[in-house]
């Protein structure tokens, strides 16, 4: 299965902050969200979705693949945004 494969990798990328558990957690996360017709949300959209519904302490694993996943993407953005400013000096 695509997510648990994934979900490992994840692991491989992040061991000190994910939990074993991340890929049940992932394939829960996926049947819930499928389950309330919720497939292609964006991930802020999902994780609003875990905050809004009290889900982050069950799927606390999730919360912190999104949250990483967010922040990142504004960081590259800020710090790509800098370095062209830089280079137009």
């Amino acid at each position: 299965m695509k997510i648990r494969k994934r979900a490992k990798h994840l692991r491989k990328i992040y061991c000190s902050d994910l939990e074993s558990s991340l890929d049940n957690e992932f394939v829960h996360f996926h049947v819930h969200c499928t389950e309330n017709k919720m497939e292609k949300n964006s991930p802020f959209d999902l994780l609003k979705l875990l905050h809004s519904n009290d889900l982050y302490t069950e799927f606390s694993n999730v919360e912190f693949v999104y949250r990483k996943f967010i922040t990142l993407a504004v960081t590259n953005c800020s710090a790509y945004y800098k370095s062209s400013l830089v280079q137009n000096l």
